[in-house]
């Protein structure tokens, strides 16, 4: 498992289109501004799947 987490003043984002199972939000939600923001980018890599217990251990 990989984890990237960063602090910023701030972070942008707008949504461009929708992945396969994404769940319908309206027009408001697609973009935004936070401040101070803690942002976490989490990757699962194929092996962890075959023993997630010592993924969570870690």
């Amino acid at each position: 498992m990989q984890l990237l987490l960063i602090h910023s003043d701030f972070i942008e984002f707008e949504a461009k289109r929708p992945t396969k199972m994404a769940e319908e939000i309206d027009d408001q939600a697609k973009k935004g501004r936070l401040e101070e923001a803690l942002c976490a980018f989490i990757a699962v890599e194929k092996f962890d799947e075959d023993d997630p217990e010592a993924v969570i251990a870690e």
